[in-house]
């Protein structure tokens, strides 16, 4: 009886408060400090907004995009460079985690699209939305995969790698170096792009030509997004070294954001750091 308990309940307790705290000051304290009405004044209803234009065709979705776009531009801020370049870097490491495991031959059907989790990270943050796929890895049994079952095929590993390089690294890499706004309506899909990347990858190399175990690669693929935040994090700490002042500014989250009158460049930085320390 108690095992049962720890294994259910006691996450069904934790991972959706600890989703809920994150909510609260992610999405909350964007609302409290003005940064939520600043960027609804940059996306009117009308479509006369510096960012509103027709990304796709449907004004829903563009109507989205123009928020999304409006705060990335006000979140690469020269002013916010440290904490772009540390969130940057450290997300790489947790964006491939989801499709690592919904490529497993035994995965639950929970977990078998991973596309969802990523925009859900676009859309709440990814404090929100990582304690909610943990806790479904748990319920899942993930954790508890025998080896025939956990086996991951070189095909499915080499995509996911190929996905991650191409859809989120180089991607990023785009939208910071060009700072443009349909570059940016562009990265918001980038689950979309490491699916369909994943996709093609695995039509060229199946997995019937290619089932060995793809376990080397996995290594490789947790390895590299390990070397590239830790590079990050490492190029950011040397640069501010000595400055603890600035250390807490870029790294240490506000609780209580001044309402209504923080700048939006703030707002968003205020927003990334709690969405770094939640997740």
């Amino acid at each position: 009886m108690l095992p049962g308990i720890f294994r259910v309940w006691i996450p069904l307790i934790v991972f959706p408060a600890l989703s809920a705290i994150a909510f609260h000051f992610l999405l909350g304290n964007l609302a409290k400090s003005g940064g939520a009405a600043q960027l609804a004044k940059q996306c009117p209803p009308q479509g006369r907004g510096p960012n509103a234009l027709s990304y796709t065709g449907f004004p829903s979705i563009d109507g989205t995009l123009c928020i999304l776009v409006s705060f990335f531009e006000a979140a690469l801020h020269p002013d916010n460079l440290p904490l772009n370049v540390e969130f940057a870097t450290s997300m790489a490491a947790l964006v491939p985690l989801p499709m690592i495991e919904a490529s497993r031959e035994g995965r639950s059907i929970v977990l078998a699209f991973p596309v969802l989790i990523g925009i859900a990270y676009q859309l709440f943050g990814a404090g929100a939305a990582f304690p909610i796929y943990c806790l479904l890895f748990i319920l899942a049994g993930h954790h508890r995969l025998t080896s025939p079952q956990a086996k991951i095929t070189r095909a499915h590993a080499e995509a996911t790698l190929f996905a991650l390089l191409i859809g989120f690294v180089v991607l990023t890499g785009l939208m910071y170096a060009f700072e443009d706004a349909v570059v940016t309506a562009i990265w918001q899909a980038f689950p979309v792009w490491m699916s369909v990347l994943q996709s093609c990858h695995l039509f060229v190399r199946r997995p019937s030509r290619h089932p060995e175990s793809g376990y080397r690669v996995t290594q490789l693929t947790y390895i590299l997004t390990f070397l590239l935040a830790a590079a990050g994090h490492v190029a950011v700490m040397y640069h501010l070294w000595g400055d603890v002042a600035a250390i807490k500014h870029y790294f240490v989250p506000v609780i209580e954001p001044s309402a209504g009158t923080t700048p939006l460049s703030t707002a968003t930085m205020q927003f990334l750091q709690w969405d770094a320390t939640s997740s």
